[in-house]
């Protein structure tokens, strides 16, 4: 004997299972503190300083690319924000934009990129360099060399 189930009008099979509220996990339910909605102002304001972030960030390196150090090489390794590391030999710069030369074509064939300031994660640089050439680059400290 199958049992079929208890379907009301306006429901199909495949609704009739959900609940007519929606239902928070028991954790949250019971809770009288204000803290989950400010656990969501939290995450608001963490995007909204992460946006400022990536904003102040776009700067730095546009100001990088655009002020290298005359005594450091202009190539080395660029890694994006998605942890893409692109070698490159040369570089040039535009308002928002470097155009990097890479060392050898990717597999496409593609021997150039444009790649936005605010995609730019990190700058590897390949070539040994003293710690004087990085002083007169404006760095402070000390280096272990």
């Amino acid at each position: 004997m199958s049992t079929a189930p208890n379907i009301t009008s306006g429901q199909t099979a495949a609704n009739s299972a959900l609940p007519s509220k929606p239902v928070l996990p028991t954790s949250l339910a019971n809770t009288k503190s204000p803290a989950v909605g400010q656990g969501i102002a939290k995450s608001a304001k963490q995007a909204v300083a992460s946006t400022v972030s990536l904003s102040e960030t776009t700067g730095v390196w546009k100001r990088y690319f655009q002020d290298w150090p005359e005594a450091i090489p202009r190539r080395g390794i660029l890694v994006n924000r998605l942890g893409e590391q692109i070698p490159f030999k040369a570089f040039m710069t535009q308002a928002e934009v470097v155009l990097l030369e890479r060392t050898n074509p990717d597999t496409l064939g593609a021997r150039f990129l444009v790649v936005p300031y605010c995609e730019v994660g990190i700058v590897k640089l390949t070539d040994p360099l003293k710690q004087s050439v990085f002083e007169e680059s404006g760095y402070q400290g000390k280096l272990s060399m």
